[in-house]
């Protein structure tokens, strides 16, 4: 192109991706192929970098005569007159579109995933909850009657059905928390905040346990899919920290900053070597926290010392909402 953009020669293959005929290119200027995707600060920086004699080199997405999108891995070099000023400048482009149509479905992949690890679990929460749970109650109401019945006859019995039914309870109840477990919660219309208050209350109520939530600067966060996978790496800390920790305070943050929201679990609790890879808590319960933290693309830290409990600390890239 020259000084201003215009094109003053196409080759047979730019021709060809772009679907103009060089007629149709020569005197047009560049913006003929332009997508609309890129923002202004884009191409702003790249007349930037050129116009001081620089070299510039990056992906651009642009539109064919047809309307089909391709994508090109662009060099544009500057040709430079006696004084150090461009005249010319010249562009060698690679068609990149297969590529990066893998890397978006790559990108989409993690959220492949949750959705179906979340819709699984939805059906195992709501079999636990139709099937099992209401098989359990009929149980105990079968119990109930029948003891009602033999109590005449055998008073000793009285002993021996209200064990059962205690066990039956003790049942139901943990049948009925491992099906709320594994539920989705409505993300979508109480938010990240809501749900996470709901969890750690549940928690707090049925476990005994002090658990503190504490978040800012969270309103304006476009968490997109990363949500849900924030929600579970909370649940599955709260979990291991109950079954394995013995603590007896844990403190959640979460707030924003700069493009990343930080998130921090803290618990009292008895501690382990993090280095030491066997047994459940190590093996099952912090590996899950591991994938879902690789699947946000964040940055984990987990520290535990023996009888000063742990922490863990996990810095998440994510996107401010726009207006509108």
């Amino acid at each position: 192109t020259d000084v201003k953009g215009n094109i003053i020669f196409a080759n047979d293959r730019f021709c060809q991706i772009s679907k103009y005929s060089r007629e149709k290119l020569l005197g047009q200027n560049h913006r003929i192929v332009n997508s609309g995707y890129h923002p202004g600060e884009f191409f702003r920086g790249l007349w930037t970098t050129i116009a001081s004699g620089r070299v510039w080199r990056g992906d651009i997405r642009n539109r064919a005569r047809d309307g089909c999108i391709y994508w090109v891995d662009t060099t544009i070099i500057p040709l430079l007159n006696e004084d150090g000023k461009p005249y010319q400048y010249m562009s060698i482009r690679y068609e990149i579109t297969e590529k990066k149509k893998m890397e978006e479905a790559l990108r989409e992949l993690p959220q492949q995933i949750i959705s179906a690890q979340e819709e699984e679990r939805g059906r195992i929460a709501q079999a636990i909850h139709d099937d099992f749970g209401q098989l359990l109650v009929a149980l105990k109401i079968f119990l109930v009657t029948s003891a009602v019945d033999v109590h005449c006859t055998r008073p000793a019995f009285d002993e021996f059905c209200e064990s059962l039914k205690a066990r039956i309870n003790t049942i139901i109840d943990r049948a009925r928390s491992i099906s709320h477990e594994l539920a989705l919660p409505s993300l979508k219309y109480t938010g990240l905040v809501r749900s996470l208050k709901d969890l750690i209350g549940f928690n707090r109520s049925n476990n005994k346990l002090a658990v503190k939530f504490i978040h800012r600067n969270l309103n304006n966060v476009d968490f997109e899919s990363k949500d849900i996978i924030l929600y579970r790496i909370v649940q599955e800390a709260l979990t291991n920290i109950i079954k394995h920790a013995e603590a007896r305070n844990v403190t959640v943050r979460m707030h924003y900053k700069e493009g990343k929201v930080a998130l921090v679990i803290k618990d009292d609790g008895k501690g382990f070597d993090v280095k030491d890879q066997s047994g459940l808590r190590k093996g099952i319960g912090l590996s899950l926290i591991r994938e879902r933290a690789k699947l946000m693309s964040a940055i984990l830290q987990i520290t535990s010392t023996a009888g000063k409990g742990t922490l863990i600390r996990l810095s998440v890239p994510v996107k401010e909402k726009t207006n509108g």
